[in-house]
């Protein structure tokens, strides 16, 4: 259970339809530990070759201001792997036929 995000976490090797969200990520691509946490000041990913903030990755998808607190960042030793299901890290993006896992995120009661 993750509080500040209100959700409970669980890894597996699929994605599942009753989740909040479903996150895959590529397993060798992970750097050490993985954690989950609400979003910071100053945060960055690099997707898609580019090098973006977070706040403008969640303005750009239109998600409403009081919940982009709400969402997940997926984190490794080598920074952001995910935001939610919106962007995935480059270097951790699932490939066909690989070795991926997925973080599935259900809504607490």
């Amino acid at each position: 259970y993750i509080k500040e995000l209100d959700a409970t976490v669980c890894l597996s090797d699929e994605s599942d339809k009753g989740a909040l969200y479903s996150i895959a990520l590529r397993a060798d691509g992970i750097k050490g530990d993985i954690t989950v946490r609400s979003r910071r000041e100053g945060d960055k990913i690099t997707a898609n070759k580019m090098t973006k903030k977070v706040k403008r990755i969640l303005c750009d998808a239109h998600i409403p201001s009081h919940l982009r607190d709400k969402l997940p960042i997926i984190c490794d030793d080598g920074g952001i792997c995910a935001i939610a299901d919106l962007c995935v890290c480059d270097r951790v993006k699932p490939i066909k036929n690989g070795e991926n896992m997925v973080i599935n995120f259900y809504k607490s009661m």
